[in-house]
């Protein structure tokens, strides 16, 4: 399996497809240091997006809970993509279906410690994110990597 990366799960020795892998280390990252940017400049945007921060400032997340996100993230991306060669993941305020339950496998609670308005697209190809309001898409891995 060309760029796969091998990644420990307990005792066990996983082989995850280089998208993937580069997918969900990019997300348990991103939960340990969100950004809530919802393109509001005024001050009311500043407010919401303060309060957000403190929200999650409150209830951070551990290393070993992005950790445990980020093999439940893996586990997820992989049944997902066995019967397809593209997925989304988005957040706009709070995380879409797939995150949520990673995070609650990880004893996540806050869905605040989730970049606000960030979407990525997953291929076999390269891997893409959008981090916060009308951000321009980076391309975070490709297969040549």
């Amino acid at each position: 399996m060309g760029n796969s990366k091998y990644i420990k799960n307990g005792s066990e020795i996983i082989v995850v497809p280089g998208h993937i892998a580069a997918a969900a280390e990019w997300w348990a990252n991103s939960i340990t240091a969100p950004t809530h940017d919802n393109g509001d400049t005024t001050r009311n945007g500043d407010v919401g997006s303060f309060l957000a921060m403190l929200l999650c400032a409150g209830n951070p997340v551990t290393k070993e809970q992005a950790e445990a996100f980020k093999l439940a993230l893996i586990e997820s991306l992989m049944e997902v993509m066995k019967d397809r060669s593209y997925f989304s993941i988005h957040v706009d305020y709070h995380p879409d279906r797939i995150l949520a339950e990673a995070a609650r496998e990880a004893g996540i609670t806050s869905t605040q410690c989730f970049s606000w308005k960030t979407s990525m697209n997953i291929s076999e190809d390269k891997v893409e994110v959008s981090e916060g309001y009308a951000a321009p898409r980076k391309v975070i891995w490709t297969k040549e990597d």
